[in-house]
């Protein structure tokens, strides 16, 4: 009887990184979103990079997309 991908180490070593690195693209695109309905009600790219923690860059990108 051998174990399951699930029971061995490096599977749920890989499976708890997978996770925390999907809670991270979660929480970046929710920045992104908030960053792009900031930016739509006229709000500067330096109190959006305040508000929402992304960098000054990431918020003139956004900007730019727009």
């Amino acid at each position: 009887m051998g174990l399951s991908m699930k029971d061995t180490f490096l599977a749920k070593y890989y499976m708890k990184e997978g996770e925390k690195k999907g809670i991270e693209v979660g929480i970046k695109e929710g920045k992104v979103e908030i960053a792009v309905r900031l930016l739509g009600r006229g709000e500067s790219a330096d109190d959006v990079a305040e508000i929402t923690g992304l960098t000054l860059e990431e918020v003139e990108r956004i900007k730019d997309r727009n």
